[in-house]
């Protein structure tokens, strides 16, 4: 799937992945600020993400539209952990949503 030149190179594209799409559901998830008074870091990738909401969105929209597996692996896993850590927040529309992208 994703074979980098170096096991740096693969950790480096973790972490931006990891801090490109938080789950908001532990520290490690960079990309939301988990009450840390410092500014939220700029996202290399162009864009913010401040809920479990917009993170599932984007994560729906790389599913759909990248033809790299090990994108699609990540998306999936992604949208995994946010519907089974934050459930609750997505209103009955993004559930439906989420039900037509997983099926």
């Amino acid at each position: 799937m994703y074979n980098p030149k170096s096991q740096e190179q693969r950790e480096n594209a973790e972490k931006l992945l990891d801090y490109a799409f938080p789950t908001f559901s532990d520290s490690s998830s960079a990309g939301a600020n988990n009450g840390d008074t410092s500014p939220i870091l700029a996202n290399p990738l162009g864009f913010h993400i401040h809920t479990p909401a917009e993170s599932s969105a984007y994560c729906q929209w790389l599913l759909k539209n990248s033809a790299s597996p090990y994108a699609q692996m990540f998306a999936s896993g992604r949208l995994k952990t946010l519907v089974m850590d934050h459930f609750s927040m997505f209103t009955i529309q993004q559930k439906l949503d989420l039900s037509t992208v997983c099926s």
